[in-house]
């Protein structure tokens, strides 16, 4: 096998990965930004495409084949679950920590005035 052909099959095996992990940052960056984080997109990105990649290797390994289906679910549950925990622990300190017993209050909030 080439180098050409080598770097061809390592690219199209890190391929799902790189998807995945461009379409979750692009999807949080853009549509939810009620919750923003102090991590800069590079680094949640490569956070992102490496847990991708580590999943895809266990599933090579495991499997003793490229491509399983298995793996693949396991990609998306995986980067799913490092998505949500990059949100919960790089969000801002000015938001209530979960568990606490705090409830967020509106900016607007003026207390409880009388309706009229």
């Amino acid at each position: 096998m080439g180098l050409f052909a080598l770097l061809n099959h390592l690219l199209n095996f890190v391929l799902p990965a790189l998807w995945l992990a461009s379409l979750l940052l692009i999807t949080h960056r853009v549509l939810a930004r009620r919750r923003d984080v102090t991590l800069r997109w590079q680094r949640e990105w490569l956070w992102l495409f490496g847990c991708g990649v580590l999943i895809l290797l266990l599933g090579l390994l495991l499997q003793q084949h490229d491509g399983a289906m298995l793996t693949y679910v396991a990609l998306a549950l995986g980067m799913g679950g490092m998505q949500q925990w990059l949100l919960r622990h790089f969000r801002r300190s000015d938001e209530p920590q979960a568990g606490t017993g705090e409830i967020p209050v509106a900016s607007w909030h003026q207390g409880d005035a009388p309706r009229h």
